[in-house]
């Protein structure tokens, strides 16, 4: 496998990473998604070789290609309560934050 992206500065892509596993770029999805029937060892051939290149999701492609950004909004009207002269904010959202973490 080639490192040459990483010190090029740019991010590899997926194609790239199916190249150096020797797969589809289908099967690279599969395999970070969790999805299709991809043997184990495929499997694990594809995550080494997304790590040997420093490869990840790009997460903002994927909300646009599917529509969903993944992302919550809180909308405060008075934004002087959430900087701390009410605790009542800070709490709330500490709470939503700790709900919504992975």
């Amino acid at each position: 496998m080639s490192v040459s992206t990483e010190r090029s500065g740019r991010r590899p892509t997926i194609k790239e990473v199916a190249a150096a596993a020797g797969v589809s770029t289908a099967a690279v999805s599969q395999a970070f998604n969790n999805k299709g029937r991809l043997s184990e060892a495929t499997r694990r051939r594809i995550l080494d070789a997304a790590l040997e290149l420093g490869w990840s999701p790009n997460a903002p492609a994927a909300a646009l290609r599917n529509a969903r950004t993944r992302s919550l909004a809180l909308v405060v009207r008075r934004p002087t309560d959430v900087l701390g002269s009410d605790p009542h904010f800070s709490e709330l959202i500490t709470g939503i934050e700790g709900e919504l973490a992975p």
